[in-house]
């Protein structure tokens, strides 16, 4: 059996669940016949990683996101296969970055992502009887570019208090 160390058994496991390719040619990947798939099976760490897989990979809300991970998955595959080729002096490139380029706008790559509108808000209220203060801003995070809106990490606005009627102040 081929020797696997953890991260293997999860890239095996999440090859397994999304089912793009034919199980042999992900064997061939892994070094692993169906004997040894069948004994990786019932490693306890390989089935909770595959079930975790499943639940995540079942989860996707729509047609798009699932289309968009599965291009995806592709793109992983190609990227390495159009590097080594291009490293060929005598390479035709064309095509393959053709197919490259389809790839990667069906994964969402380098493409501006038309964000849904987020129904998320961050509401404050502040009631100091005759004084209300009301904070209302939407809370919008870029979950595939790492950024947050720029709205959202602006500094907080600074919100003056002074005590109103009987013995409350100056």
């Amino acid at each position: 059996m081929a020797d696997l160390d953890e991260t293997q058994l999860a890239k095996l496991a999440r090859e397994m669940v999304m089912n793009i390719r034919n199980y042999q040619a992900i064997f061939d990947d892994f070094g692993i016949d169906q004997n040894d798939y069948q004994r990786i099976e019932k490693l306890e760490f390989f089935r909770a990683v595959r079930e975790q897989f499943a639940v995540e990979w079942n989860s996707t809300l729509s047609t798009d996101e699932r289309v968009r991970l599965q291009n995806l998955a592709y793109y992983e595959q190609l990227g390495p296969v159009l590097v080594r080729r291009a490293m060929k002096e005598d390479a035709n490139l064309s095509s393959a970055t053709d197919v490259a380029k389809v790839v990667m706008k069906a994964a969402g790559v380098g493409e501006p992502r038309a964000d849904k509108a987020s129904a998320e808000r961050f509401v404050i209220t502040i009631n100091l009887g005759s004084d209300v203060v009301h904070i209302d801003k939407p809370v919008t995070i870029g979950a595939f570019d790492g950024e947050a809106d720029s709205e959202a990490t602006s500094k907080p606005p600074v919100i003056e208090l002074r005590p109103t009627g009987e013995g409350g102040g100056p």
